[in-house]
């Protein structure tokens, strides 16, 4: 049997992939249909919740760090960030 050629996807595409993945909760009709090795989607789901934690832990500490923390009369109760898809990742994935 032939090798396939390599695909280059983009850092988006891979983690919708895995995103699918995780939501459908079919891993395996997923890579079929992306024509992805199940190793390679399990290393790029890691690699996905590796980045998600380490921004989460970033956001978190800045905004300890800011004081909002502590004030409980702050309007933003909670750390805000353009990083929604590394939260959906980390609540699809638990």
């Amino acid at each position: 049997m032939a090798r396939r050629a390599r695909v280059d996807r983009s850092p988006e595409q891979k983690l919708e992939i895995v995103l699918e993945g995780l939501e459908s909760g079919n891993i395996a009709e997923t890579c079929r249909r992306y024509e992805v090795a199940p190793n390679l989607y399990y290393r790029w789901k890691d690699e996905a919740l590796q980045g998600a934690t380490a921004a989460l832990l970033g956001m978190l500490r800045n905004w300890i760090l800011s004081g909002r923390g502590n004030n409980q009369n702050s309007r933003h109760k909670t750390p805000h960030s353009e990083s929604h898809i590394w939260i959906r990742a980390l609540a699809v994935s638990c």
